[in-house]
């Protein structure tokens, strides 16, 4: 099958499945949804290779020839992709980009009025207000502040410590900074993002691709598996809401939302376009860090 061909067949399909699922009710969403649309097409395309000549390539099966997985790695993918296991999914629509108060932005959290950001460049945390974007407070950590929520008026910190980055969960109260009280270690030392859900506190493990449940003392009193690695969270509505990925070398981000009931159900909701870290939500819309660029970027729920 010639380019062409396959250009058209594309073509026809995403018009059709277009059809079929478009919400649009004005002449720009409609605008939007063809230029989604045809920015698919053009992705898949840029996969495969250039025309052949029918007549002497004696393996030619009519199947398109595809680039290496290379290809399929490319930070700029179309606003609709189709992860591995079949579900499409957008790109989050980013509200706000703005500049970190300090380099490597890593941990973030929401208390009803500041956002809190942790850097793992200054080991030292920061109460920024978010309307006129300034640092209002800030601390030194006891460690590398790898992930923290809010629990009541106080944080919550996963503190990266001695030469083996041990984490450690530990109580800070603003105004008055880091306290002994309260403080354990995270199960098997590991651990990198927090969220609370008014009861639990919940730690996750990256490469273990599970969320653990720990009452105040550190003790696990609940296990929820994940389907990928996340790299944030926060609680909200009964629900835990990630940033996840399966390969942070490849850029593939998401904004995946598990059930905190019993079936512990997960979706991907949206793509994120860059390496997120930490997640926390102001009641309107998330906020992520994009360490390597040192900003904090804000996007709808």
């Amino acid at each position: 099958m010639s380019n062409d061909e396959i250009a058209m067949n594309l073509t026809i399909a995403a018009v059709d499945r277009w059809l079929e699922n478009s919400s649009a009710t004005s002449g720009q969403e409609v605008g939007r949804e063809i230029a989604a649309m045809y920015r698919e097409i053009f992705c898949v395309l840029e996969q495969i290779s250039p025309d052949d000549d029918d007549d002497d390539d004696e393996d030619d099966d009519d199947e398109p020839a595809i680039r290496p997985p290379l290809a399929a790695k490319r930070t700029q993918a179309s606003s609709s992709l189709k992860r591995t296991w079949g579900s499409t999914v957008h790109e989050v629509t980013e509200a706000l980009r703005l500049p970190s108060p300090a380099p490597l932005p890593q941990s973030i959290a929401f208390d009803g009025e500041k956002l809190w950001m942790g850097s793992i460049e200054t080991n030292r945390l920061y109460a920024i207000d978010p309307r006129q974007w300034r640092v209002i407070e800030e601390g030194k950590a006891p460690g590398k502040p790898w992930g923290m929520t809010v629990v009541g008026d106080e944080l919550r910190v996963i503190c990266g410590e001695g030469d083996d980055d041990d984490r450690i969960v530990r109580r800070f109260v603003p105004g008055h900074g880091f306290k002994s009280q309260y403080s354990f270690r995270c199960p098997d030392g590991t651990g990198s993002q927090l969220s609370y859900d008014g009861t639990w506190l919940y730690v996750s493990q990256w490469y273990n691709r599970r969320i653990l449940g720990l009452d105040d003392r550190g003790n696990v009193v609940r296990e929820i598996g994940l389907p990928h690695q996340v790299c944030g969270q926060c609680y909200v509505d009964g629900a835990f809401y990630l940033v996840s990925t399966d390969d942070e070398e490849t850029g593939e981000y998401f904004l995946t939302k598990v059930s905190a009931g019993g079936d512990t159900r997960s979706e991907d909701l949206a793509r994120i376009p860059f390496a997120a870290r930490a997640l926390a939500y102001d009641g309107a819309r998330f906020w992520t860090n994009h360490r390597e660029a040192n900003q904090i970027v804000a996007f709808e729920r």
